[in-house]
């Protein structure tokens, strides 16, 4: 049986959650543009983390999130528009 979509994010974060008590800073230079996937993440701000949280802990959230919705909307695509597939089927054969 598939796990529910409100399944896999509550899982997800709580996955997060235990693992944020053990991120430590990097000890090399930081990024020098900022990430595209943290900054501005309406996710991110649902979940009431700002600006001041370091990039490392909302990298790991936001990360584990993408791949939840990726997954979903794969899935759905697939199910419900398969013209769209079979082109995205295509392009990715050409890369």
């Amino acid at each position: 049986m598939e796990r529910s979509l409100e399944t896999q994010v509550d899982q997800a974060v709580e996955a997060w959650l235990r693992w944020v008590p053990r991120w430590e800073p990097s000890t090399h230079r930081g990024r020098v543009a900022p990430c595209r996937r943290c900054l501005g993440s309406p996710v991110l701000s649902a979940a009431g983390i700002g600006a001041n949280v370091p990039h490392g802990v909302q990298h790991g959230l936001s990360t584990r999130i993408k791949t939840i919705v990726d997954h979903a909307v794969a899935e759905y695509t697939a199910r419900n528009l398969p013209m769209l597939q079979g082109e995205l089927d295509q392009q990715a054969a050409r890369n």
